[in-house]
């Protein structure tokens, strides 16, 4: 079996919460960063007062915040993968196979946190003899509410994920009957916005860029299909704002936004 490759995040990810001196403010909060896999938080005061570290794990990706500013939703590499790649030794190229993952909330002003989704009962990965029993994860998305978080999960080796969602004011995990194709040993990613949900399908065989539109309900709306010129690839995908209407956008490299009508 190939190497799993863990990528930590080298970039700095700032959401803003109430930063004293910004235009938008949420609920008085703290500015919450994103560094080398690990959230810090810098309280309003005194710039001379250094952040304050929220996680210590090293292996965080996705964090996103909240739309009232009261809750971080982030993903974390499982315990269970992190062995897998100490036992793992590899020569040559490291396929880029995402690792298992659980998936958390965080209240960045008191640092509390809560489990979301976790692994199987007696996880196992890559041991010799034994079936493998862990799961993969997407970044976690918000609702537009900010009552639910919705990603794709799919047992480790498996060919297709499914949607799942968690009801933050029933604390209820629960899996819906959206499924798509695990694309290229990652779970799709999910974007909510007011017009839905917008799942990452990837490339198709033909060289298009996919992407699957379900309503918040799970009603399915549109697969719709992008074929990016030579050398183009996708900035950003997101939910736009047309009067009314809410339009899935996708930003190509090029500097030319693409509207699909969900409908």
């Amino acid at each position: 079996m190939p190497k799993r490759l863990l990528v930590l995040p080298i970039l700095v990810l700032a959401v803003l919460m109430g930063w004293p001196a910004a235009a938008q403010t949420i609920n008085g909060g703290p500015l919450v960063l994103w560094i080398a896999g690990d959230l810090y938080a810098a309280d309003p005061g005194p710039p001379s007062l250094p952040p304050r570290a929220l996680t210590q794990m090293g292996v965080i990706s996705g964090p996103s915040l909240s739309p009232a500013g009261d809750w971080v939703a982030f993903k974390a590499a499982a315990p269970v993968g992190l062995a897998a790649l100490d036992r793992i030794q590899t020569d040559g190229l490291i396929a880029a196979y995402d690792l298992p993952a659980d998936l958390y909330l965080i209240d960045p002003r008191s640092g509390s946190t809560a489990l979301v989704a976790g692994q199987p009962a007696n996880p196992s990965l890559l041991v010799e003899g034994v079936a493998d029993n862990a799961t993969v994860r997407s970044a976690p998305a918000w609702s537009p509410d900010g009552t639910r978080l919705a990603w794709m999960e799919f047992p480790f080796g498996a060919a297709e994920a499914r949607l799942f969602q968690y009801d933050l004011g029933q604390r209820l995990v629960a899996a819906t009957g959206i499924t798509a194709p695990v694309v290229e040993g990652r779970a799709p990613s999910v974007l909510w916005g007011q017009g839905g949900i917008a799942i990452n399908l990837g490339l198709s065989a033909s060289g298009d860029q996919e992407f699957r539109l379900i309503a918040a309900d799970g009603t399915a709306l549109s697969t719709v299909t992008l074929r990016p010129t030579f050398n183009e690839t996708v900035l950003i995908e997101d939910w736009v704002q047309d009067g009314e209407r809410s339009l899935f956008g996708v930003l190509l490299s090029s500097g030319w936004w693409t509207l699909f009508d969900p409908a």
